[in-house]
């Protein structure tokens, strides 16, 4: 809903995450990365934000990815885009990236939830993954509503 051209979404819920060997977390996939760092912080506060929603609703999860420090992954990437500020400046970007989460988190909470159930029903998979054809009905259904 930032104007990315997604390709995948995708969480490792029962099996390690083939990129780091640990449970937890996912990923958003895009065509091109966003140039506009606000939007990149956007994007990292949503996913940060997903983790916490997840893991706070399955505590088992929650002491795993706390000892595996899962929940540092999205916080870590808005401290590096936050790095690219001038440090003066850092507040109000990441302000500016909450809002815009927020904004499009609400705005968007139909497909957010759709996609998010659609994950969820496929979580004892490999990976929970939406691509395709699949992902762009989602995304199709609330941009027409």
């Amino acid at each position: 809903m930032l104007g990315a051209d997604l390709v995948l979404v995708e969480v490792h819920v029962s099996r390690p995450n083939p990129d780091d060997g640990k449970m937890g977390g996912g990923k958003t996939c895009s065509r091109e990365p966003f140039t506009d760092d606000i939007k990149s912080l956007a994007v990292c506060v949503a996913g940060y934000k997903a983790e916490l929603a997840f893991a706070s609703d399955e505590q088992r999860l929650a002491k795993m990815f706390e000892r595996e420090g899962r929940l540092a992954g999205d916080s870590k990437q808005m401290q590096e885009l936050l790095s690219r500020f001038p440090e003066a400046q850092r507040l109000a970007a990441l302000v500016e990236g909450f809002t815009l989460a927020d904004v499009n988190l609400q705005a968007n909470e139909q497909a957010v939830r759709d996609i998010a159930g659609a994950l969820f029903e496929r979580r004892f998979a490999d990976a929970a993954r939406i691509e395709g054809d699949e992902l762009a009905a989602l995304l199709a259904e609330v941009r027409t509503s």
